[in-house]
């Protein structure tokens, strides 16, 4: 079992439902560090699946770039907003890392999601699921201190700090590497 299919089935979905969603994830895509898998301006097409390496979505600002979230080996991987709505990619999506996605194009999600009422119910959690997230990390944004964010990512995201470069943690915290380094220090 691949760890598409392993997803599918720790999230509660029939062997049947597996193989129906597993013949739409049938595309593979190939980054090496550094390439996108779409940049802003571009119209998302496609929902991934991180087999292996890591993605980061970031904002372009006047020559500078935010990360505002990284992409984990077996999460997916869209831009949410230009694949529902199909307008241009806000973000950047870029490999930080020699990366593999299998992926879904948007017309066989569709299908696919017409079709299968249990898609529908898997994309409405998907999506509450992250506007929570989303909404959570908004909250510790504005309210909280640097190193009340920095213990919110380790309570609830600690294999960023395992995983991620710390130059986007940081940017990811709002905050600078250095500044990163002395609330590590202080922590120690």
């Amino acid at each position: 079992m691949n760890k598409l299919s392993e997803t599918f089935q720790n999230i509660g979905l029939t062997n049947e439902k597996i193989e129906k969603l597993s013949n739409i994830f049938k595309h593979t895509l190939e980054l090496k560090k550094g390439e996108y898998f779409y940049q802003n301006t571009q119209i998302c097409q496609k929902i991934g699946f991180l087999d292996t390496g890591m993605l980061r979505h970031f904002y372009e600002n006047e020559g500078n770039d935010t990360t505002c979230w990284v992409g984990l080996e077996g999460n997916f991987i869209t831009s949410l907003g230009s694949f529902i709505m199909q307008m241009p990619v806000k973000e950047n999506i870029q490999a930080i890392q020699n990366t593999k996605i299998i992926y879904a194009t948007k017309d066989d999600w569709m299908v696919l999601y017409q079709k299968e009422n249990f898609v529908r119910e898997l994309w409405t959690s998907v999506i509450e699921e992250n506007y929570i997230g989303m909404e959570s990390r908004l909250y510790s944004m504005i309210t909280l201190s640097a190193e009340e964010r920095y213990e919110w990512m380790l309570k609830n995201h600690p294999q960023f700090n395992i995983y991620v470069p710390d130059k986007h943690l940081a940017s990811m915290l709002g905050i600078t590497p250095r500044h990163l380094s002395r609330i590590r220090s202080r922590k120690n």
